[in-house]
Formats: C-alpha cells, structure tokens, sequence
C-alpha cells in the first residue's frame, strides 16, 4: 500500500477487532462467542476475522497491514523497443 499512514490506520482498526480473542486462557467456547459477537456486529465474515488472527499470530501488526496490490506503475506495460518495432513509421 502507498500510504503507510493509511495501513497503519487500518491495521490499528484490525488490532481493535481482534484484541479480545487475544487473552490468556480465553477457552474455546468463549472464542467462539467472542467471534461471532464481532463478526455480527462489524458485518464481516468469520473467515476474514481468522485471517486478520492469522496474519497477527505470524507478522504481528504489520502482518495486519494491507498488501499492495499488483505491479508496480513505474514499468510500462510494453517497453518502447517493443512498441517502435509493432508500429510501422508512414
């Protein structure tokens, strides 16, 4: 993600999320409340609150950080030997 003040900021909304499934001796049943308790509150799937868990359990909070998507823009899309060799000159 470009922004990084913008990732952190989101991030920091996920840390929020998943906070409460962070305690020490939370049991199995209580998780599972706790899950669906935030994931019917905040309208999200109980699938994205796992991978927002995983992501934390393995990079901690900058694995909660977006990724960037796709290619950088900086490349061109053909490079101009390419594009001089495809279009004739008239």
């Amino acid at each position: 993600m470009k922004d990084q003040r913008k990732a952190t900021e989101i991030a920091a909304e996920r840390m929020q999320l998943i906070a409460p499934l962070l305690a020490d001796g939370l049991d199995t049943a209580k998780a599972s409340q706790i899950k669906q308790s935030i994931c019917e509150q905040m309208g999200i799937s109980e699938r994205t609150l796992r991978r927002y868990l995983n992501r934390y359990r393995t990079g901690g909070f900058d694995g909660l950080k977006p990724k960037s998507k796709g290619r950088s823009s900086t490349k061109e899309a053909v490079p101009n030997h390419l594009l001089e060799q495809a279009i004739p000159e008239t």
